[in-house]
């Protein structure tokens, strides 16, 4: 997670001296790095909860990840307040300049975390379910043995796990994860910037476009936590079932909104509705919570049921989603608006009932389901 976090802080650190050469390779490691940190991220949940605390705990951490959104967007806001035309370079260093600090105390705090033992994941399972329900415990609790293994056999035996049909299911919710984080993250506030009728400058709604995702993911994290042991009895499919609820809403008032045209370039189109920047606003909060009930009720489905091989069930998740999230990235250039939505909406849909399923075969079925 460390090493994860530091690469964050390199590629913050290259908007200080902009080259294309070391923005490029700065972008290339943060890839590598992030994989890192999220594989890590979600096996010391992991190892640090038991079947009981997994979802709620992974529902804090996301909280407090999404956090950054409304407070970074803020921050974007006061600097951008003033300024009339291009934004200024001496705004971008002292933004840069303030991101990168706190990603290097991001760093620091994720250094001083203390170390999960294997120990306490043997204990922790223990209290949620005999041996007969967890054969292979012991397993969890001896790292050392992971240690011996190559680096080659360790990708082997996570492909593997692409055999079960349970994992083949997650990978089309992984999927549709990914194909979500491009479009809030990127397709979405380009869209908006790019659409002229607004009423808003650009850059202050692009600010207030970050700050309203922000408060859904925060929002939606704090609230499934908080419901966590409701979530338990009456099932998880229920928030991911609301979460794509709420993302199918957003989807149609964007449809109704913004110019097919709009990711391409500045244009004077209209949609069906002329845009409204509360409704954009409201969108981006829709977009926001839909993707936090996504994201903790995945985080709580692998801690659950893969709490033995967490780091390979996080590694799928992390390699699936970043493809789709690649894919989409380079589609979304190419493709108009209202096509972009149609298939965000069809694999909405396609992913919740895959979700479901995946929690219906948690009732009955081993995590080691007969390969297909």
């Amino acid at each position: 997670m460390v090493l994860g976090a530091i690469t964050n802080v390199l590629y913050l650190a290259s908007f200080l001296y902009i080259r294309n050469e070391v923005l490029y390779t700065a972008s290339a490691v943060l890839g590598f790095g992030s994989s890192l940190l999220w594989v890590g991220q979600g096996n010391y949940i992991t190892l640090a909860s038991n079947k009981a605390s997994v979802g709620r705990n992974g529902a804090i951490v996301w909280a407090i990840f999404q956090f950054s959104l409304p407070t970074g967007g803020l921050f974007l806001y006061s600097q951008f307040l003033n300024s009339s035309g291009d934004i200024d370079p001496n705004s971008v260093r002292v933004i840069f300049i303030a991101f990168t600090c706190m990603s290097a105390m991001g760093a620091l705090i994720l250094a001083l975390l203390k170390p999960v033992r294997g120990e306490n994941v043997a204990e922790s399972l223990l209290e949620c379910g005999s041996e007969q329900e967890f054969p292979s415990v012991a397993n969890a609790a001896i790292t050392t043995v992971r240690s011996r293994i190559s680096i080659f056999n360790e990708a082997k035996e996570t492909l593997k796990m692409l055999k079960h049909s349970k994992m083949l299911l997650l990978c089309v919710v992984f999927l549709y994860s990914g194909m979500l984080l491009t479009f809030w993250s990127g397709v979405y506030g380009t869209c908006i910037s790019f659409t002229s009728q607004f009423t808003t400058p650009t850059k202050l709604l692009l600010a207030w476009n970050v700050v309203f995702v922000g408060i859904g993911e925060t929002s939606g994290a704090f609230v499934v936590s908080l419901l966590s042991k409701k979530i338990e009895s009456y099932g998880r499919p229920a928030v991911v079932i609301f979460g794509a609820s709420l993302n199918v809403a957003a989807f149609f008032l964007i449809f109704l909104m913004l110019p097919s045209a709009s990711p391409f370039a500045p244009t004077n189109d209209l949609s069906y509705l002329l845009p409204s920047d509360y409704v954009a606003l409201l969108c981006s909060m829709l977009l926001g919570f839909g993707d936090s009930c996504w994201n903790t009720q995945i985080y709580a489905t692998l801690g659950k049921q893969y709490a033995e091989e967490s780091t390979r069930a996080f590694s799928l998740f992390k390699l699936v989603q970043s493809l789709a999230a690649a894919v989409t990235f380079c589609y979304s250039s190419h493709v108009v608006l209202h096509w972009q939505l149609a298939a965000l909406a069809l694999f909405c849909l396609v992913a919740s009932m895959a979700y479901a399923k995946v929690e219906n075969f948690g009732v009955e079925m081993d995590v080691h389901a007969k390969p297909i």
